[in-house]
């Protein structure tokens, strides 16, 4: 049960103005937190012992802003695909750095996940004889990315929050998280900051779950919202004594609009990368097509000659974690190695399909 605990005056001796105490709390308000509420609750946890804590207004985390799709082979124009293929294709873009264990988790789970969202109303693009339709995205050997038009984010979101509010998942916005507690090397709970009263809060809870996405807005171009994205969760983490790896993989969404010339209420609107596989082109400043063959970059750096990823020794994960000094250590991990059937898809040679580069 959440139980607010103010101080006589509104404010408690230790300058804390509220102290809420609960059994779960959920830091992050996006497709990833909700979606963990609901599994907490379908799994038996009592709605009125989660709470999720959001920055923004309920609602407008940054899910919305995405617009392409969700991977997972369902099989809707392309019976042949099956999640072996999709971890293959997954290994093979990510130049076999990534966790085969966690890819092959993730692709078996896409299927059923992406018809659980359909179950609860997420408005996905149909075929005309009413399947969920899927497409073509970058590094895909068959069309697997479901979409909702071109407003896939917003649709995962709204679908979302409707199912927790259903369940009577309790919410609150408009609160900034500066700090994960710790006792002892165990997490207690969480501090911040009421963004709409800018009083002081402590959230005291038995276990706290980081869904607090990316920090692309550390960089000053980025395609984002400026108040988003910015590492918030790696932080809290790292600072709560949390090892974090592989950091320097950043994603950035390739277009998105420019608050100096649509205006500000179109800064960090992101373009759906679906434009570039209907056949949109992209230009530089001085109007010249930037044809991915042609540059280092992109499809480019898919045809290397010198192929790394074969080496096992550079095969190796970064890991860094807080020193017992207060320093910072480095460390590398070994990638594992994929199973038998997602091996038999490696072998396979299915050819990515890098038309969304073009």
């Amino acid at each position: 049960m959440i139980q607010p605990d103010r101080g006589a005056g509104g404010a408690s001796p230790d300058l804390t103005d509220e102290t809420v105490d609960v059994s779960v709390l959920v830091i992050g308000a996006g497709a990833a937190g909700a979606r963990t509420a609901i599994e907490l609750v379908e799994q038996g946890i009592d709605p009125e012992d989660v709470l999720v804590i959001g920055k923004r207004a309920h609602g407008d985390a940054h899910t919305t802003w995405a617009r392409g799709g969700i991977n997972g082979a369902l099989g809707t124009h392309d019976p042949e695909d099956d999640p072996a293929i999709h971890a293959a294709d997954t290994l093979k873009e990510g130049h076999f750095l990534n966790d085969p264990g966690k890819v092959e988790t993730v692709t078996r789970r896409m299927p059923r996940l992406l018809r659980e969202l359909d179950d609860w109303g997420m408005a996905y693009s149909r075929t005309a004889e009413g399947d969920i339709d899927q497409r073509y995205f970058g590094a895909q050997s068959f069309r697997r990315t479901a979409f909702a038009g071109d407003h896939t984010g917003e649709s995962l979101l709204d679908t979302l929050v409707a199912k927790a509010q259903s369940l009577s998942v309790p919410y609150r916005e408009n609160v900034f998280i500066s700090r994960v507690l710790t006792d002892g090397g165990r997490v207690v709970g969480a501090a911040g900051v009421d963004l709409d009263t800018g009083g002081f809060v402590v959230f005291r809870a038995d276990t706290v779950v980081l869904a607090a996405g990316g920090y692309t807005s550390l960089y000053d171009r980025h395609s984002s919202r400026d108040d988003e994205n910015t590492a918030d969760g790696p932080a809290l983490a790292y600072e709560a004594g949390a090892r974090l790896m592989d950091l320097e993989f950043v994603q950035f969404h390739p277009t998105g609009m420019v608050g100096d010339r649509y205006g500000e209420t179109w800064d960090g609107r992101l373009v759906t990368e679906a434009v570039r596989g209907d056949g949109g082109r992209l230009y530089n400043v001085e109007g010249v097509l930037q044809a991915a063959g042609e540059r280092t970059e992109s499809r480019g750096a898919h045809y290397r000659t010198d192929r790394p990823e074969t080496d096992d020794g550079w095969r190796h994960n970064i890991v860094i974690e807080r020193d017992s000094v207060g320093g910072m250590r480095l460390s590398t991990a070994s990638v594992g190695s994929p199973s038998r059937a997602v091996q038999a898809a490696l072998d396979a040679g299915y050819e990515l399909n890098y038309h969304q580069l073009e």
